[in-house]
């Protein structure tokens, strides 16, 4: 455990961490992460935020170019408009 503790906290990137979760298992993380220092746990936290900031912007970006090819993207996700009225 010591080994995936050290993994854990070498980690740069939420990519990273899924690895581990694989590699290791779920509940192995859960109980490595419960015994972090709040700090540690915090610095973990930030990775995980910051990364899922980046694929959520990554897919609004995504949805917004290509809702201008597709319409009926655009009417699934609420944002109805008529290719006409762009």
């Amino acid at each position: 455990m010591a080994q995936l503790k050290k993994a854990i906290l070498s980690a740069q990137t939420l990519d990273e961490l899924y690895v581990l979760m694989e590699d290791y298992s779920y509940l192995e993380f859960i109980q490595i992460y419960n015994q972090l220092m709040p700090k540690q746990q915090a610095a973990i936290d930030a990775i995980c935020d910051r990364d899922n900031q980046k694929q959520m912007a990554a897919i609004h970006a995504l949805k917004t170019a290509t809702s201008a090819y597709y319409p009926l993207t655009s009417a699934m996700t609420g944002t109805v408009e008529s290719a006409k009225s762009r």
